[in-house]
C-alpha cells in the first residue's frame, strides 16, 4: 500500500501530466487556427444563361446576331459566346498566383457535333486543327469562324481576397470556342429529324473539367479539380415574320459544377 508521501507525489505527477497535455492541446489548436487563418479555399459559382442564333432565310445560313447577348450592369450587352462563371474564395486567407485551366477535348467535341450536323443535313462542319489548337467552322450554313482554342484554355490572376472581405470574386470566361460549338450542336439538334436519338450524344459532349491551382500567403500550394456539365434547360424556335425575316432559336443553359475530383490539398 502506498504511503501518504507516495500518494502526494503521484497526485503531483498526474497534475503535471494533465497540465502538460492541456498546454500541448492548446498550443496545437492555436497552431491549427493560425494555419487556417492563412488558408484560402477557392470554389466555383455556376450560372444560367441564354444563347441565341438566327437563321437568315435569304442566305440560308445560321449566325450569331451582333445585337444579341445577356444583360449586365447598366443594360450593357455582352456577345452571346462570352459567358462566365465566378471563382470565389470562401477561405479565411488570401489566394495568390491563381491559375485556371480548362480541360476540353476539342477534337472529340468537333467530331461528335459533326455527326449531329450531318444528321440534320447542315452544310457546316467543325474542323479541329491540332497545331495551333484551333477550331474552325466551315460551310455555308454557319458564319465562317476560326477560334484559336489554345489561348482560351488558361487564365492567370495575381490575388484574390476572401469573400468575407467583400471580394466579389473572379469572372472566369468559359472558352468561347466551346460555347459556340455547343450552340451549333444545339441548333443542329433542333433541326434533326432524330433529335431525341442524338440528344444523349450531345449531352456527353457538353462536359468539361477545370483545374484551379493557387498559393496561400505562406506559399503553400493548393489544387482543386472540378467537373462541369452544360445542360439545356429550355429551348424555343420563333419563326420568321413580316418584320423580321430571320428565324430565331433561343436556348437557356445551365453551366454548373457536377463534382469535385480532388479535395483541397496543401503542401508545406
Amino acid at each position: 500500500m502506498l504511503s501518504v508521501d507516495q500518494l502526494v507525489s503521484l497526485a503531483a505527477c498526474l497534475a503535471a501530466f494533465v497540465a502538460a497535455f492541456a498546454t500541448f492541446w492548446t498550443v496545437r489548436e492555436m497552431a491549427r487556427q493560425r494555419r487556417a487563418s492563412f488558408m484560402p479555399e477557392l470554389v466555383i459559382n455556376g450560372r444560367m444563361f441564354t444563347l441565341h442564333t438566327k437563321f437568315d432565310t435569304q442566305e440560308g445560313r445560321y449566325y450569331f446576331p451582333a445585337d444579341f447577348g445577356f444583360l449586365v450592369g447598366n443594360d450593357k450587352k455582352i456577345p452571346d459566346q462570352w459567358q462566365s462563371i465566378k471563382i470565389m474564395n470562401i477561405g479565411l486567407g488570401s489566394a495568390k498566383r491563381i491559375r485556371a485551366e480548362w480541360i476540353i477535348d476539342a477534337d472529340k467535341l468537333a467530331r461528335g457535333i459533326n455527326e449531329v450536323a450531318e444528321r440534320a443535313s447542315l452544310d457546316t462542319r467543325l474542323k479541329y486543327v491540332a497545331g495551333p489548337v484551333a477550331l474552325e467552322f466551315e460551310g455555308k450554313d454557319w458564319n465562317k469562324r476560326y477560334h484559336f482554342a489554345g489561348n482560351q484554355i488558361v487564365g492567370h490572376w495575381n490575388y484574390l481576397m476572401p469573400a468575407s472581405f467583400g471580394e466579389k470574386g473572379i469572372d472566369l470566361v468559359i472558352p468561347p470556342f466551346f460555347i459556340e460549338a455547343c450552340l451549333f450542336g444545339l441548333t443542329a439538334n433542333s433541326k434533326c429529324a432524330f433529335a431525341d436519338e442524338v440528344w444523349q450524344r450531345l449531352e456527353n459532349l457538353f462536359k468539361v473539367d477545370l483545374v484551379l491551382s493557387y498559393l496561400d500567403i505562406q506559399n503553400n500550394a493548393f489544387k482543386k479539380s472540378f467537373k462541369f456539365d452544360l445542360q439545356l434547360m429550355y429551348s424555343e424556335t420563333r419563326p420568321a415574320n413580316e418584320t423580321d425575316k430571320d428565324e430565331t432559336s433561343i436556348f437557356m443553359l445551365s453551366f454548373k459544377e457536377t463534382g469535385t475530383i480532388l479535395p483541397l490539398q496543401g503542401t508545406e
